[in-house]
């Protein structure tokens, strides 16, 4: 066998392994977390990852041989079980990540077969993807063991307002909420980047929510943010703060 049928073989293998982990991810994001946003995502990525192989489809279909292929019949215990859904999830990014870095080698030596550049893009892009469910995931585990939510304001000064979180930190809360109707947008940053300076210092620091306004939860360091149902929809308030 030449060296291109071999590469056009190892890119057949590896685009259905691709393929079948992003639709594996997708599936979770639909289903499990009902999660539009990431769905979406994962879907555009997983158009993607076809498009790159759009001149070449029939031509590695071609060159599948599964009967003589020696790894059909390779296993190890771990590829047998898994403990959760989230296992399922972070197997699957695995073997994409792991796809994509062999069709980014090997279609060097057949540049015809597919889009290396669209497949480079496409690695970082599930990189973010992978981040966005590890960060997710950590957050809602997180947000479920709450136990003590904690609305407060930006108080009178700079310095009650230290005072104030510093007591409510290490009070034991579990969530922080920063909500201020009354201060202007440059003062409730300030409060609220003095709140994300204070929470670093503590190893195992409440969240930290703003309340209502994504592009300060942005600009201040906040874990997340609350908006109410007459506000921003979700996905108008992920496109301000991102995916996570």
């Amino acid at each position: 066998m030449t060296d291109k049928n071999q590469a056009l073989r190892i890119l057949d293998a590896n685009r259905n392994r691709g393929c079948e982990a992003l639709r594996t991810i997708e599936e979770y994001f639909r289903f499990a977390w009902d999660d539009s946003y990431l769905t979406e995502l994962t879907k555009c990525i997983r158009h993607d990852f076809n498009t790159a192989f759009a001149a070449s489809g029939h031509t590695l279909l071609a060159m599948r041989d599964t009967d003589g292929d020696v790894g059909t019949n390779i296993s190890t215990t771990t590829e047998s079980s898994r403990a959760s859904n989230r296992d399922v999830v972070e197997a699957a990014f695995s073997r994409l990540q792991q796809s994509l870095r062999v069709i980014e080698e090997y279609g060097k030596v057949v540049s015809e077969a597919v889009e290396c550049e669209l497949i480079e893009q496409l690695r970082y892009r599930c990189y973010q993807l992978h981040h966005s469910f590890a960060s997710i995931t950590v957050g809602r585990e997180r947000l479920k063991d709450a136990r003590i939510y904690a609305i407060i304001s930006g108080q009178e000064s700079d310095e009650d307002f230290d005072k104030y979180c510093t007591e409510i930190i290490h009070s034991g809360v579990d969530v922080i909420q920063l909500r201020d109707k009354h201060l202007s947008d440059r003062d409730l940053i300030a409060r609220g980047k003095h709140l994300r300076q204070i929470l670093n210092t503590v190893d195992l620091p409440p969240l930290f929510i703003m309340n209502d306004r994504p592009d300060l939860a942005v600009l201040t360091g906040a874990d997340g943010v609350h908006v109410g149902q007459d506000e921003l929809t979700v996905a108008e308030t992920r496109s301000i703060v991102g995916p996570d």
